[in-house]
């Protein structure tokens, strides 16, 4: 399984997008274990792009951090239920 990370232009200036894409980064290597083994070569596999898209700026607090987690442990969750072919 390849995995990229994207935020969109909307956020306002490099800094956050760069901020935006460690968060994200950071939360698939907590998480990616969710996953039964992302690097074993399964007969479902995929490329999968996890891409951010707020409008205006991206807020500084532990809140918002944490709903980037959450967010992306939700989409781990899913893709581990549709990868293993489970209903």
């Amino acid at each position: 399984m390849r995995v990229g990370f994207s935020v969109s232009r909307s956020v306002e200036n490099a800094v956050e997008r760069n901020r935006a894409r460690r968060w994200m980064k950071e939360a698939y290597r907590k998480n990616k274990h969710l996953l039964a083994n992302p690097f074993e070569p399964t007969p479902r596999s995929a490329e999968v792009v996890f891409m951010l898209r707020v409008r205006g700026r991206l807020p500084h607090t532990p809140g918002s951090r944490a709903a980037v987690d959450q967010a992306l442990v939700a989409l781990l969750m899913e893709l581990h239920h549709h990868l293993s072919g489970k209903p």
